[in-house]
């Protein structure tokens, strides 16, 4: 049985392996963000959820969550979220041979895989026509997360009425229109298939479990990113506000400030309470991935992405003019916020679920 690192000595190691790296120099560079995420994979990060038998490191949603943490904590340009988190979810609770194939690719750091046509991003494709030649898909999917850097896509798309997840290999048939996004630290793209070959992965029931759980792992994904990032912003603008003199005082010591961290800091703390009580219950072997957690993970991403808008906007307001400055990192924390807010649909649509969920148990009860 694989050990498990303990939380915070595993967070120290990942600090350690991502101290030296200067994300605004790899912004523009698609051969370094490709180069780090393989030596990221070579110690297992994008098997972190995946069984030693595929190659991975066997370890739960507890330490991906720690990892993708201090991901958003640094803004480092890799597709762990989509690769590691999002396709390894979906994949891993399908028994066939080409998902446990498309895994150990994953696993190995030979594919890099981004997931097309998810519900709740609002991406579907249009169909998916089977035609003398074989399965072929058809269709736009207008936003997808890290596609001009994947080597596969996983396409869930339609066909007469039920859910299919289907794979495509990029190139021939695969047209990518990149999208220029105000956050430099992720890449997306249109994805336009022309009658492009696909291997079907699962339909039907299996297909949408795998769905279920590729949800599940967009929003608790987008929700621990936040939370680094949040911890991050705040920890520096509270530096900031001791070292900062103003009137010949911190401004810290004024009491605007003080309240206004205080506000922040609570934000933070339910960041962490509700993202933890997600990440236990998918954790929860007792769990089916199904409507009720996916509810609890909607709230984590929901909460956690507002809050660090909130947080990293106040941020800047609180560092002052050095902080609208564009050599500040600040405002590629806001960037990255604003988008967290949009990459899993509105986070209203997500409210509105968890709330649905929470009327109808209620309603259940004798």
């Amino acid at each position: 049985m694989t050990e498990h690192p303990e939380p915070e000595e595993l967070r120290e190691l990942c600090r350690q392996v991502l101290a030296d790296r200067k994300p605004r120099t790899l912004f523009d560079s698609a051969d370094e963000q490709r180069a780090l995420w393989r030596e990221l994979t070579n110690i297992g990060w994008a098997g972190v959820l995946l069984p030693e038998a595929l190659g991975g490191l066997d370890w739960s949603w507890r330490e991906a969550a720690i990892l993708g943490e201090e991901l958003g904590r640094t803004l480092v340009p890799v597709p762990f979220l989509s690769n590691a988190l999002v396709a390894a979810s979906g994949l891993r609770i399908l028994e066939n041979a080409t998902a446990t194939a498309t895994l150990k690719h994953i696993a190995g750091g030979e594919w890099q895989v981004a997931v097309a046509g998810l519900p709740s991003a609002r991406q579907p494709a249009d169909s998916v026509v089977v035609g003398p030649a074989g399965d072929r898909l058809r269709g736009t999917c207008w936003f997808v997360l890290d596609a001009t850097s994947a080597d596969h896509l996983l396409v869930v798309a339609d066909r007469d009425g039920a859910t299919v997840l289907t794979r495509v290999k990029t190139g021939e048939g695969v047209e990518l229109i990149p999208h220029q996004l105000a956050d430099p630290s992720r890449s997306a793209a249109t994805v336009i298939f022309h009658d492009t070959p696909a291997t079907i992965v699962a339909s039907g029931i299996d297909a949408d479990r795998a769905l279920a759980a590729m949800e599940t792992a967009l929003t608790v994904g987008l929700a621990c990113d936040a939370l680094g990032g949040a911890r991050r912003v705040f920890d520096e603008t509270v530096q900031y506000a001791r070292t900062r003199i103003q009137f010949g005082r911190p401004i810290g010591s004024f009491q605007a400030i003080k309240h206004q961290l205080a506000d922040l800091y609570v934000l933070l703390e339910g960041m962490t309470a509700i993202i933890d009580a997600a990440v236990a219950q998918i954790d929860d072997p007792t769990h089916e991935i199904d409507y009720q957690t996916g509810s609890l993970a909607s709230l984590a991403y929901a909460y956690a992405a507002d809050a660090y808008a909130r947080i990293a906007g106040d941020s800047i307001l609180i560092h002052g003019a050095i902080g609208f400055t564009w050599e500040h990192d600040a405002h590629l924390y806001l960037k990255r916020a604003l988008l967290n807010q949009q990459l899993a649909g509105p986070v209203a649509d997500h409210r509105d679920r968890h709330l649905a969920q929470k009327i109808a148990s209620i309603g259940a009860t004798p």
